[in-house]
């Protein structure tokens, strides 16, 4: 009797067991997590075997295919989000349901900087060569304008002390600077920078942009560069709302927090009839405007780069009845992409190129570019050396 008990809890345990095991042997592994917005280990190969890590590169493999893995780990955030923890797997959520990322609790130095200098300054005196202005903008990333949305607790937030040690370094003779960031924690009540920022993603919106874009167009006015007075043009602000938004945090956690928050498009009232051109196999070819704007429309949610312009490798946009004559290189990350429309409507041509994306080096691009003026243009939370690698070859 007590044998026939003991097989009534060993067969079932040990059929978990093994059919979990064939399951996952049987099942189709997953590429990426859309989740954690990283690739998934993939099943080992004797290519493993041969560099002698086969046992690390398997249990990792295991961890990461582990059927309804995606469902326990949303499981797990949920209980998360309903205990009120304020940190939640890196993200740090506010009681008004502001989700914000981890914030820069280093602080850097001028050695850590170096590279990142060294690169820029090159790429302008490359610029120079070919009569070409170059400028240095640097745009305020969410975790360092909101800063002061952090709990208490945590360390020092140094993202502004780090972005201002970066911006004194670069040789101003070689780059102009303008530093966004800190115009914004200057010049606006944090009620008002609140309004420039989506909730739920790590990037700001169009109004955000719109402000920046209003006070480079003051500066380049300044240098002469050009000369337009934004006052005389009618902004108008319009808001889809069709889609639920899925912002990146938000997507982090699982989608977990509320996707109803309207995209805000500020623009010229004026009708469009722009051209858009994308590189495709070393020349530039005729696309829709869809495709460079708001690609994503059509879909069932709506994401940041969808909504506004996605990670392109290198396109333009030629406006024959722009404000200026001006034609402006744009070498990008994520943050200026509501910026794109903007700049199209002053200046008649406008290349943007994205140094994740594009197989080129910054030689290349320059020497096919017919621009007047580059304008690098990065995030004050992001890695500009590791941005800039990727064009410096």
């Amino acid at each position: 009797m007590n044998n026939r008990k003991a097989m009534y809890l060993i067969v079932p345990f040990l059929s978990i067991v093994f059919g979990i095991g064939i399951i996952n042997l049987i099942k189709k592994d997953k590429e990426i997590s859309e989740a954690e917005n990283r690739n998934l280990q993939q099943r080992p190969t004797i290519e493993n075997l041969k560099e002698k890590n086969f046992t690390t590169t398997y249990e990792t493999y295991y961890t990461d295919q582990f059927i309804g893995r995606d469902k326990l780990l949303k499981l797990d955030t949920k209980l998360q989000i309903l205990s009120k923890k304020s940190n939640i797997k890196g993200h740090y959520i506010t009681d008004d349901g502001w989700i914000l990322g981890g914030p820069a609790t280093t602080k850097k130095t001028e050695n850590d900087y170096k590279g990142a200098v060294d690169l820029l300054n090159d790429a302008a005196k490359k610029a120079k060569e070919l009569g070409k202005e170059t400028y240095y903008v640097s745009l305020p990333h969410k975790v360092n304008t909101l800063d002061y949305m952090y709990p208490k607790y945590i360390e020092k937030n140094y993202g502004m002390e780090n972005s201002d040690l970066l911006i004194s370094m670069i040789n101003k003779s070689n780059i102009k600077t303008i530093d966004i960031g800190r115009y914004f924690k200057d010049n606006f009540s944090n009620k008002e920078l609140e309004k420039f920022y989506f909730k739920t993603d790590h990037h700001w919106n169009s109004i955000g942009a719109y402000k920046a874009f209003d006070y480079m167009i003051e500066k380049l006015n300044q240098s002469g560069y050009i000369n337009v007075d934004l006052s005389k043009y009618d902004y108008e602000t319009s808001y889809f709302k069709n889609s639920p938004f899925i912002g990146s945090y938000n997507r982090n956690l699982y989608t977990l927090f509320d996707t109803n928050e309207p995209i805000p498009y500020v623009h010229m009232d004026r009708e469009y009839n722009n051209s858009y051109y994308e590189i495709k196999n070393g020349e530039f070819e005729e696309v829709e405007e869809s495709y460079i704007i708001g690609d994503r429309f059509k879909e069932q949610d709506m994401t940041y780069g969808g909504a506004y312009t996605g990670n392109h490798s290198y396109y333009k946009i030629v406006n024959e009845k722009a404000v200026t004559d001006k034609k402006i290189l744009l070498i990008r990350d994520s943050y200026q992409a509501p910026l794109t429309w903007l700049f199209s409507d002053i200046f008649k041509q406008v290349e943007v190129v994205d140094p994740r994306n594009v197989n080129m080096n910054i030689d290349e691009i320059l020497n096919k570019s017919d621009s007047d003026m580059v304008m690098i243009m990065f995030n004050n939370g992001l890695n500009v050396e590791e941005m800039m690698n990727n064009i410096m070859k």
